[in-house]
């Protein structure tokens, strides 16, 4: 996974909501029982916070904080 990438995705998307006047802190992860633990922790990581500077201090700005769990849905290959 592409941690950076995704953080810079959710900063962009975190200040389009604001824009709109939106302040959401919540996301919804659907995760597949495959998904080893480890990357589901990292992704929580990144999802939660990214490290900003902010008067020449590096600290943690807020992305989507409060996070709920949901189990993926399963693919079918099997279509009648």
């Amino acid at each position: 996974p592409d941690y950076a990438n995704l953080s810079l995705i959710l900063q962009a998307l975190k200040r389009e909501l604001q824009v709109k006047g939106a302040d959401r802190k919540n996301v919804n992860l659907l995760v597949s029982e495959a998904i080893p633990y480890h990357k589901i922790i990292a992704t929580m990581d990144t999802v939660r916070s990214y490290s900003a500077v902010v008067a020449a201090d590096v600290v943690d700005a807020e992305l989507f904080p409060d996070i709920a769990f949901g189990d993926a849905p399963i693919k079918s290959g099997n279509k009648t």
